[in-house]
C-alpha cells in the first residue's frame, strides 16, 4: 500500500505533543488522524477526497488547539479582510470559487490532489521545488480552498 501524506501538523494538546496528519490511504479514500506523539488515536475522520480530508483536518487541528473551526468563507469575509484570507481545507462560497477562476486563466489541478478544482495562474510564493498557487477544489456542489499547490509538470 502507497501512502500519501498531505498535510500534517505537531501541536500541543493538554500538555503533550499531538500530531494531526491527513493521508491518501487509496484512491477515493483518504484519513485525517489525531493522535499522540506516541501513537495513541485521538480522533480519526475518513474522507473520500482530497478537498473534504483538507476540510477534516482544518476541524480537527481547531478542535485541539481550542480555535473555533472555520465556517465557510464568503465574499464578504474577503472584503473585510481586504486580502484573501481562507484556512486550507476551508470551505468557501461559491462566489468566491468563481471568482478565483475567472480572475486569470486558470491552471490545471495536479491529478493528484484527488478531486475537481484548479490553480490561480498567478504564482504566490516560490519554494525549493518551484512556483506556489493558490489552489481550489470543488465536492458534491461544495466549494474549498485548498491552500497552496505546485502545478502539475512545472519544472523543478
Amino acid at each position: 500500500m502507497n501512502i500519501r501524506t498531505i498535510k500534517r501538523d505537531h501541536i500541543p494538546y493538554k500538555g503533550r505533543p499531538v500530531i494531526i496528519d491527513t493521508a491518501e490511504l487509496a484512491p477515493d479514500q483518504f484519513e485525517t488522524v489525531a493522535m499522540y506523539s506516541g501513537g495513541h488515536d485521538l480522533s480519526t475522520i475518513t474522507t473520500k477526497d482530497q478537498a473534504a480530508a483538507l476540510v477534516a483536518h482544518a476541524d480537527l487541528l481547531a478542535r485541539y488547539t481550542g480555535q473555533p473551526v472555520p465556517g465557510q468563507y464568503t465574499m464578504e469575509d474577503w472584503s473585510r479582510d481586504r486580502d484573501f484570507s481562507a484556512a486550507a481545507g476551508q470551505e468557501i462560497s461559491e462566489e468566491v470559487f468563481d471568482e478565483w477562476r475567472d480572475c486569470l486563466p486558470p491552471l490545471s489541478i495536479p491529478r493528484s490532489a484527488g478531486c475537481c478544482g484548479f490553480l490561480c495562474s498567478e504564482p504566490v510564493r516560490h519554494d525549493s521545488a518551484g512556483a506556489l498557487y493558490h489552489a481550489f477544489g470543488s465536492s458534491n456542489g461544495r466549494f474549498y480552498y485548498l491552500g497552496l499547490m505546485h502545478a502539475e509538470g512545472e519544472e523543478q
